[in-house]
């Protein structure tokens, strides 16, 4: 009777749950050599010149908002750790479900 909905429901989390993360990997594998800038290996130089490449570019990455919103909070040669996040918050609020009782998945979480 259910067997459209329980094939739609496992299709979405495997959508959300893979999908998502992978789409913004490659978005931002993509700025990746802007977002850490090759021969800067000085932070607070690859940040300046990771803004002002942006800046004087219009088609800068500054212009995608995926990249601009993910990307530019973390330091340069961690471009990637968004992804990094989202699968830790993926993994602790939904394996906590996979435990059998109260005792395991309090275990878990803490």
């Amino acid at each position: 009777r259910y067997k459209f909905m329980v094939v739609y429901a496992i299709a979405m989390l495997m959508v959300w749950s893979l999908g998502l993360p992978l789409v913004l990997f490659l978005s931002l594998f993509k700025w990746r050599h802007q977002l850490n800038p090759p021969g800067y290996e000085e932070e607070s130089r690859a940040v300046t010149f990771r803004m002002k490449k942006s800046i004087s570019s219009n088609r800068g990455m500054l212009a995608d908002p995926i990249v601009a919103s993910f990307a530019l909070k973390y330091k340069p040669r961690f471009w990637y750790y968004e992804v990094v996040t989202l699968g830790r918050r993926f993994a602790l609020t939904s394996l906590v479900l996979a435990c059998p009782d109260l005792q395991s998945s309090t275990i878990y979480t803490i």
